[in-house]
């Protein structure tokens, strides 16, 4: 159940070759205070086994996401616009695959957001 107070983030977590990083954006993502999120992943055309990776850690950890896997590479601004056409967050946020962040950034990112609109 959605707490209505606090809107919906969307995490895009934009990953091309960086598989083995993965596990440590994800775990950031997993470890957060603030709890209305909802996370895309995106894959861009990877030749390694990032997709593999991927699907493994999402299934292991039992995350719900929305997994795109793209047929060509596009790079990072056709991707960002992906994730922001997909997300039904209010506010969007990118994170590389090889990303890591402390488990308050979109808590504090919030209460910045709230303070500002005073």
């Amino acid at each position: 159940m959605r707490n209505e107070g606090n809107p919906l983030i969307s995490v895009c977590i934009i990953n091309y070759n960086q598989g083995r990083f993965f596990a440590d954006a994800l775990n950031s993502y997993l470890s957060q205070t603030y709890k209305e999120l909802e996370l895309i992943v995106i894959d861009d055309c990877s030749t390694d086994n990032s997709v593999e990776v991927i699907n493994r850690l999402l299934n292991e950890k039992n995350v719900k996401a929305n997994f795109i896997c793209n047929k060509a590479n596009q790079g990072i601004c056709k991707n960002m616009n992906l994730g922001i056409a997909v997300g039904k967050g209010s506010y969007f946020s990118v994170v590389a695959s090889d990303d890591y962040f402390g488990p308050k950034r979109y808590e504090k990112l919030m209460n910045a957001a709230k303070q500002a609109d005073d």
